[in-house]
Formats: structure tokens, sequence, C-alpha cells
């Protein structure tokens, strides 16, 4: 523990969409691993009920609520963070919704907001964070793609098409801020156990049907655990990842293969 502890010790991270799933998991172990972190979710109670949870592990959080698809909304904690603290070393945009349905079925506005959550949030968030990151000496960002974004699915157009740009967007900006050292990296999972997942399952109309449809996605037999996937994006954020820019981490039970 104390290592792990010892890993991010005097590092100011944003974790997005830091109430449930992913990005729960993300935040309570950046504060078991001594940053200092700075939740972010349009789910006040959820999100607070996070970093009130890092405190009573004996780590540093704190909550702001933020609409990751509105880029004045990230300025504002962009701002808020540099003020408060002078710097921020690590990013993890870990936001995310799926929208269900081939391209026709699609309407206009759920294609904006699956890419405004997904992509357009990534890109708002970067074009703040790396100035002061270069200005710093350097820094990380791990982004939350999918193994969608690598293979397609089918009833996830839009979500395929804005994770596969999650890919693309981290490959260019790893090239292009490498010299400055700032590393960007992306995470790929599979199925992955979550609120979201319970919810989408719920509304099939058959639980356990769909549970087991989607279960059989990955040769391993079982969704992955959201704590898995944070292990990875802590990876990637840290020290250890020091020689790591630009990949896209496949964390997927053999779903891709």
């Amino acid at each position: 523990m104390d290592t792990a502890r010892a890993e991010l010790d005097g590092r100011i991270v944003i974790v997005t969409g830091a109430a449930a799933g992913i990005g729960e998991a993300t935040v309570l172990l950046f504060g078991e691993a001594g940053a200092t972190v700075i939740a972010c979710d349009i789910d006040e109670e959820r999100g607070s009920a996070v970093v009130e949870r890092v405190g009573q592990g004996g780590g540093e959080g704190h909550f702001v609520c933020t609409d990751v698809s509105d880029e004045a909304s990230i300025a504002s904690l962009v701002r808020g963070v540099l003020a408060k603290w002078g710097q921020i070393d690590i990013v993890a945009n870990i936001a995310g919704i799926v929208v269900d349905g081939e391209i026709e079925e699609t309407t206009y506005e759920e294609w904006h907001r699956c890419l405004d959550v997904n992509l357009s949030s990534i890109y708002y968030m970067c074009h703040h964070v790396v100035p002061p990151m270069r200005r710093s000496g350097g820094g990380s960002i791990v982004n939350m793609a999918s193994v969608a974004g690598l293979m397609g699915l089918k009833r996830r157009a839009a979500y395929s098409a804005s994770k596969g740009g999650v890919i693309a967007l981290t490959r260019s900006m790893a090239r292009a801020y490498a010299e400055c050292n700032v590393r960007v990296n992306c995470v790929c999972p599979g199925t992955v156990d979550s609120p979201s997942l319970q919810q989408r399952l719920g509304q099939t109309g058959d639980y356990a049907e769909a549970r087991r449809s989607f279960e059989e996605r990955q040769p391993l037999g079982r969704f992955g655990k959201p704590e898995e996937i944070a292990h990875a994006v802590l990876y990637l954020a840290s020290d250890r990842a020091a020689f790591v820019t630009g990949s896209a981490l496949v964390i997927d039970g053999g779903m891709s293969l």
C-alpha cells in the first residue's frame, strides 16, 4: 500500500465521468496512489459521494460539477484548478455515453450528443490543459476509447465513430507533443460492468438473455470490472509508463480477437 500510495504523490489529477463505473474506480484508485484528485461529473450527488470515499481512504479529492460536452464548463474547470494548485499533471478523460442504433436509426440529436460527450469533450479538455502541461515540463493524458473504435460493433454506429475518433486523436496528439514530454494514450475496453450497462440490459426486456449475449462476446466469458480498467489508466498515467505514448491499450477479454 505504501508503494501504491507514493506512486502519484504530489500529482494534480483531473478525472471526468467520475460519478460511476470506470470513472469512479479511477478516482478511488488515484486517491489511493496519493494524487490530489479533481473529480468531475454532471451528477453532483454521486460525484460528491465518490470524493467523500477518497477522503475516508486517506486521500485528497475534490468534486467539480462539470458538463464535459460544454467547452465553457471545461475552461472554467481548468482555470479553477490552475488558480488553486498551479499545475495539472494528469488528465483521465473517462466520461462517455453509449448510443444504440444503426446509422439510419440514429437521430441527429443522438449523433451529436454522442460525439460531443465522447470525443469533443476530449478536444475541449486537451485544448485547455496541454498549454499548462507544456509550460510545466510535461504531463500525462489518458483517454477512454473502446474496442468499438477498433473493430466496429453492430447497433453502435455513433458510438463506434466517436471512439474511433478518440483513438485517432490520441495518436495525433502523442506525436505532436512527445517533444514536450506530454504523453497521450488511450484505453480500449470491451464490455465493462457498470451502472450504465446494467441500465441498458434492463431496457432490453429480457435482462438474463441480454446479459448472456453480451458476456459471450468476450472469449473470457465475463464482463470486465471497472477496477481492472482503472488499473490500466493508472499505469498509463504514471511514471511506470514513461516510455509509452500513442498507445491504444486493449482490455477486452479477447472480444477483438
